[in-house]
């Protein structure tokens, strides 16, 4: 949530290389939690096949829409996901 806008607004990123960059990101953090839970035996095994097939599934499909949509689009997808995220942290 806060990594394309700084990308985009301070560092001057175009958009589709601000997501992009935003998603390169995102590996590393992930590797990470997966050894935290781990070493914290704190990980629920019965999750991990559905929460793989979204993620992959997920990445999959957003590389591709990134790849195809205008930079305009991906501003306003990523908008109503940011707001959206806004509410369920509310609620």
């Amino acid at each position: 949530m806060v990594v394309v806008p700084v990308l985009k607004d301070v560092l001057k990123y175009e958009t589709k290389k601000a997501h992009a960059s935003a998603i390169f990101i995102i590996l590393p953090l992930c590797i990470t939690s997966v050894i935290t839970y781990l070493l914290n035996n704190t990980y629920n095994f019965s999750h991990f096949l559905p929460v793989t097939v979204g993620v992959v599934l997920g990445g999959v499909v957003g590389a591709l829409l990134l790849s195809k949509l205008k930079g305009k689009i991906i501003n306003i997808v990523f908008i109503i996901f940011l707001i959206a995220a806004g509410v369920k942290l509310i609620i």
